[in-house]
């Protein structure tokens, strides 16, 4: 079997630059879909905003939000948007870099100069899986299973199907399906295998649309924007929740429109850390000082919907 191995972090980098790759270009958009219950419709978008410089790279500005419309039977249609830290972006000859928070520096994200049989290899934080003793980053392999060339809008792209090995240890974390020149990863969102920086719910999303001034991509018949009804008719919740400070340090207050409210706090893996369920009262205070220093996650479910934020906490 033929094997390159690509190593995550740039001094390990190996790969052969060929032609420019094009990723990420200013207006570009990526709309991804998730699998919901009933009750709840949902994408995320991503948008290339502007080139900024980090490290002394220019690299593409990404920012996301999270659209979600709530349509439980027991309270009224409920439109929200959640907003996260912005992705950091550049290309050198056929790779993709992605600024990683864990290492403070750019790493490869996409390599389109490989071939069936080669073996692509992430170095990714242990932190991923939970402490390793001795160890603070491990090497996560997937094998590339074939390469095409696709038209999109008459332009030619390339597109890396690749798939766990099962011959090979460590080969749960990698994109697993394809990804594809501009677009980036058609069956899963753009950073789902790479542990940083944070990113939505692991819930399997694919890449619903992508467009940019070159090319537009749909995998199905929806509009790209589309929630099941028209979110201009609802109100939204996320203008009368209030969370504060931010960072916290001692105490996190949560000010919300409702007198029965749930609300959750969250690590970013997803794991409950605290929970209070308050009964005729608007606010929620909770004591953050025995948490370790991090981003979390909160959720305020209320009979008039649900709305999901993050928070930084630094006792």
């Amino acid at each position: 079997m033929k094997t390159i191995v690509f190593f995550l972090l740039l001094t390990g980098f190996s790969g052969i630059a060929a032609a420019q790759t094009v990723f990420a270009p200013i207006g570009a958009k990526w709309y991804y879909s998730f699998p919901s219950p009933d009750t709840v419709d949902r994408y995320v978008l991503l948008e290339s905003e502007k080139d900024t410089l980090i490290q002394g790279y220019i690299a593409k500005k990404i920012k996301w939000t999270d659209y979600r419309l709530y349509t439980g039977q027991n309270s009224s249609p409920y439109y929200d948007t959640t907003s996260g830290p912005s992705l950091y972006v550049y290309v050198s000859g056929d790779t993709v870099f992605y600024y990683h928070e864990f290492f403070e520096q750019f790493a490869p994200l996409y390599f389109f100069n490989v071939a069936a049989g080669d073996t692509i290899a992430y170095r990714l934080p242990t932190d991923c899986y939970g402490p390793t003793p001795g160890l603070d980053t491990l090497l996560f392999y997937e094998l590339v299973d074939s390469t095409e060339i696709v038209y999109i809008d008459n332009v030619p792209l390339q597109r890396v199907w690749t798939k766990h090995a099962p011959e090979l240890e460590n080969t749960m974390m990698g994109i697993m399906g394809a990804y594809m020149e501009r677009a980036g990863a058609l069956d899963y969102y753009m950073l789902n295998h790479l542990c940083s920086p944070y990113i939505p719910e692991t819930e399997f999303p694919f890449l619903r649309c992508y467009t940019d001034s070159s090319i537009s991509y749909k995998a199905d018949s929806r509009p790209c924007d589309d929630l099941r009804v028209s979110i201009q008719n609802f109100p939204t919740l996320r203008n009368a929740i209030e969370v504060y400070p931010n960072p916290a340090r001692e105490t996190l207050h949560i000010l919300f429109p409702s007198g029965d409210a749930t609300i959750k706090l969250t690590d970013i893996s997803g794991r409950i850390v605290d929970i209070q369920v308050i009964k005729n009262d608007v606010r929620a205070v909770f004591d953050v000082q025995r948490h370790t220093s991090g981003l979390y996650l909160y959720q305020v479910i209320t009979d008039q919907g649900i709305h999901s934020g993050r928070i930084m906490i630094n006792p």
